[in-house]
């Protein structure tokens, strides 16, 4: 038996995504889901932002690498509060004292729970931040000027203090030798000590790309050229200096 599957959402301001369909058993579970996961949203916790659980079970707080990660989800289920503040959260942390590495875990009460450094989501925050204002329209994504003084310090001055393995190539890297807590890529279980990871340089790529698209939205289109042309240099450099047919597969 066939049955009907219609997917909804309503633009901005977004409400929670609905789902109507003749089979009973799909539209159950669904509901089920989205009622769980929103169990997971921490703001009317007394004392806590706007936020909800991005991490391991019982941590109490929310993961840079895992808010990347949740974000679209999050959206669809009318959380672009969370989101923002979430991120808001982590770009005040991206100090000159850290290497403008933003802390790694933030409780509910927005403190740092913890810090670590993972290449791929120093640029996968500008990347999830663009990708939020083309879903949500809410320009704050591209102005707030907390915002976008980290979009403009992960590409420049925190490449500044991470391009060390091979000095000035613009990749940002890691000394790869401090496990995952100090690594250039998502993965956190690799014996191999790389400096700089295929992740981690398609994750600037588009961290460029989209920090070129926010420079455009901000109505500067010298600098969407300039950093466009940076963005296309890494993927240059890609395809033509980084793969090694024969260790492909290794990173």
């Amino acid at each position: 038996m066939k049955h009907s599957l219609i997917l909804s959402w309503i633009p901005p301001p977004s409400t929670e995504i609905t789902l109507n369909s003749s089979s009973f058993e799909l539209t159950f579970l669904f509901n089920w889901a989205k009622d769980l996961a929103l169990t997971y949203s921490m703001t009317d916790t007394p004392n806590a932002i706007p936020c909800y659980e991005a991490a391991l079970p019982g941590r109490g707080s929310f993961c840079l690498r895992d808010w990347e990660h949740m974000a679209l989800g999050a959206h669809f289920l009318g959380l672009d509060l969370e989101n923002i503040t979430m991120m808001k959260a982590f770009a005040k942390t991206a100090t000159p004292e850290f290497d403008y590495v933003p802390a790694w875990h933030i409780d509910y009460y927005g403190k740092i729970w913890e810090r670590a450094h993972q290449v791929p989501t120093i640029f996968d925050a500008i990347w999830t931040s663009y990708q939020q204002y083309l879903w949500t329209g809410n320009t704050e994504w591209i102005e707030d000027t907390e915002l976008y003084e980290y979009y403009t310090n992960a590409v420049t001055r925190y490449l500044t203090c991470h391009d060390n393995a091979i000095p000035n190539n613009g990749i940002a890297d890691a000394p790869g030798e401090d496990g995952w807590e100090n690594t250039c890529t998502y993965n956190e279980t690799s014996e191999d000590h790389f400096r700089e990871a295929a992740d981690g340089i398609g994750m600037q790529y588009q961290g460029f790309k989209s920090y070129a698209e926010i420079l455009k939205a901000r109505g500067n289109v010298d600098g969407y050229n300039t950093w466009i042309a940076k963005a296309n240099e890494i993927l240059h450099m890609f395809r033509t200096d980084f793969w090694e047919g024969s260790t492909y597969y290794r990173g």
